[in-house]
């Protein structure tokens, strides 16, 4: 399958291009691939990186994914990635959660299909906030935890969390 590579060389208003092989997507560059095609309108392109998505999508990877779709605002892929998210409750536990920009933490925690029960959600919003404390160059306290979720803490579900799970957390801000 070849595409239409556009290179930044202009004659009047229309863009050059040459017939090349596809490029070597990975899940760090499709998305901005994906973006060229469609402000270069390349629909072959645009074609290869969604089905690179679709047949790339791992539990493993995920969030990656997710958090590049929502970055770029790829509704499809975006939408395979929640379904997956929805399925695997250990993507709750995957190192890549606690790097998720917190547009994309707002979207997993609003989720009412998550097989996940609320223990594992609320560990995981912590996590990522210990994460957010760090990146910050912030003492990881309850009170600065509470800072940096912003608005996702009120996504916690706390009537739905177990009650050695509320003392804890309880005990921990005293």
């Amino acid at each position: 399958m070849l595409y239409r590579m556009p290179f930044p060389i202009c004659s009047g208003s229309h863009v050059q291009c040459r017939e090349d092989p596809l490029p070597n997507l990975s899940p760090h560059n499709v998305f901005a691939t994906m973006n060229v095609a469609m402000k270069y309108q390349l629909p072959a392109l645009l074609q290869h990186c969604s089905e690179f998505v679709s047949h790339s999508l791992r539990a493993s990877n995920c969030l990656l994914f997710l958090d590049n779709a929502v970055l770029w605002g790829d509704a499809e892929s975006l939408r395979m990635c929640m379904e997956m998210v929805d399925a695997y409750s250990e993507v709750l536990f995957l190192e890549d959660f606690a790097g998720l920009q917190h547009e994309t933490l707002m979207m997993v925690l609003r989720r009412n299909t998550l097989a996940a029960n609320e223990d594992s959600v609320y560990k995981a919003a912590e996590s990522w906030a210990f994460a957010a404390c760090a990146r910050n160059n912030l003492d990881p306290s309850p009170f600065n935890r509470r800072q940096v979720l912003g608005s996702a803490f009120r996504l916690i579900r706390f009537p739905l969390l177990t009650d050695a799970l509320l003392s804890d957390a309880f005990m921990e801000t005293q």
